[in-house]
């Protein structure tokens, strides 16, 4: 079963929107038009072909369903308008918040990663879980960006690059001192530095690092794929 008006719920915002100010102005229309029925038979102006109508009602009527045409198409402009406005600052909220989540992901696969060197001479299993957690917090990274923001967006191509950096990395070090890492994580490094030699001069300010990870990952990697 269909619920009552749940099918407006499929069509287009737009259209959601001019379909609302139609119904405000058909609404309005009635209402004049049942006034002015209203009014002519109090004051017997039904049947109008017994007496001529007075140009001044005629204008009257013309002025008041104009004053309540302009009115509802007011009012149906100003919801138009707030609803765009809103649905804008609501769409550049979710990618604010979504960004500074990514940001926060990042900065805690780092952190892990801070937390696995300082490690070194710590039993294995504890390095391996310090390293493990920051590849894992690397990974969700990259899918938060993927699925809810645009590398189009300069901040978040900065943190698109950083992830890839970081993630390729840190298979790159599981691989050569801790386990042998699998085929998949080798593609997911390939990958990144695929992506990483497009974008390596976009932020100066990360090139070397970003070189140095290219240059590590594909002379790791890249022979043994050969």
């Amino acid at each position: 079963m269909i619920r009552p008006f749940k099918w407006a719920a499929r069509l287009p915002w737009v259209y959601r929107q001019t379909l609302g100010i139609l119904l405000i102005l058909a609404v309005a229309f009635t209402l004049a038009m049942g006034c002015y029925a209203l009014y002519a038979v109090v004051t017997g102006a039904f049947p109008v072909e017994h007496r001529p109508v007075p140009m001044y009602e005629v204008l009257s009527f013309v002025l008041a369903i104009a004053a309540i045409g302009i009115a509802a198409f007011g009012l149906g402009a100003y919801k138009l308008l707030s609803a765009s406005i809103h649905a804008k600052v609501k769409a550049e909220a979710d990618k604010s918040l979504w960004l500074a989540v990514v940001i926060q992901t990042v900065d805690s696969g780092f952190l892990y990663w801070n937390l696995y060197e300082m490690s070194a001479g710590q039993p294995l299993p504890v390095r391996r879980r310090f390293l493990a957690q920051a590849i894992q917090e690397t990974h969700k990274a990259h899918d938060y960006i993927r699925a809810n923001l645009s590398v189009k967006d300069l901040p978040v191509l900065r943190q698109s690059i950083m992830v890839r950096n970081n993630w390729a990395y840190f298979i790159y070090e599981k691989d050569r001192k801790l386990d042998k890492a699998s085929p998949d994580e080798r593609a997911i490094a390939l990958a990144c530095i695929e992506y990483l030699e497009k974008y390596k001069t976009d932020f100066p300010e990360m090139t070397p690092n970003i070189i140095d990870t290219i240059e590590k990952v594909a002379g790791h990697f890249r022979p043994a794929t050969s």
